[in-house]
């Protein structure tokens, strides 16, 4: 299945007991590792990376880089969490989690370079599951689109993943096409045939679609100010 860019998924002792103030974050990472009640090492950089949205539940995600090797990253972080922790290695990384069957946290650490490479993800589910995520779906999209994936609403360019139950690829395509013309869009030149290429001329917005025939068909969006990679 084609995936449209994406970026990548992240819980409380204060900041003092998280170690945060020594380390090198933005407020978004600090308040995360907080909430979830982790101690990383001093010489640790984090930075929050953009909330992606799947099904009504927010994703956040922390990436973490330090200067130590993982297997001292995490007796560090062991010894200072509070939590009782599961540690298991898969593909070739240290995974971290909360004991218990839930899994309100995910950190794994990866060797990078001369030090570590961490992903701290949560999933915040929403307090009463919708049928479908409370997202306004663009206007070209017909009535009964469905939303799978999206990134959040504050990040300078946009992914999306929608599915039509009901339409085929090349009746959704076409449903498509007419209606972005209709209201102003054009057409740009596309070096992959499976993907168009559009740009509103007045709000210099511009979109990447690609109709993904299948059961039912999906919708992968990529929607930006300014130049698209």
């Amino acid at each position: 299945m084609k995936r449209m860019p994406r970026a990548a998924g992240l819980l409380a002792w204060g900041l003092a007991l998280a170690g945060s103030a020594a380390c090198h974050a933005d407020s978004a990472a600090l308040q995360a590792l907080a909430r979830h009640g982790l101690s990383v090492p001093a010489d640790t950089r984090a930075d929050a990376l953009p909330r992606w949205r799947a099904h009504g539940a927010a994703l956040d995600a922390v990436l973490l880089h330090v200067g130590q090797p993982p297997q001292r990253v995490l007796e560090h972080i062991a010894r200072h969490t509070q939590t009782a922790l599961r540690v298991f290695a898969h593909d070739g990384a240290l995974v971290l989690a909360p004991s218990g069957e839930a899994l309100p946290w995910l950190l794994t650490l990866r060797a990078s370079g001369d030090g570590t490479l961490g992903v701290l993800s949560s999933l915040q589910a929403p307090a009463e599951p919708p049928t479908q995520p409370r997202n306004a779906l663009p206007f070209w999209l017909p009535a009964g689109v469905e939303t799978l994936l999206l990134v959040d609403e504050g990040a300078p360019s946009a992914q999306a993943v929608y599915q039509a139950p009901g339409w085929s690829s090349p009746a959704l395509a076409r449903h498509i096409d007419a209606t972005l013309r209709r209201h102003g869009w054009a057409a740009q030149a596309s070096a992959n045939r499976e993907v168009s290429s559009w740009r509103h001329a007045a709000s210099g917005e511009r979109l990447l679609i690609a109709v993904q025939a299948g059961t039912p068909t999906r919708v992968f969006v990529h929607r930006a100010t300014g130049d698209l990679p």
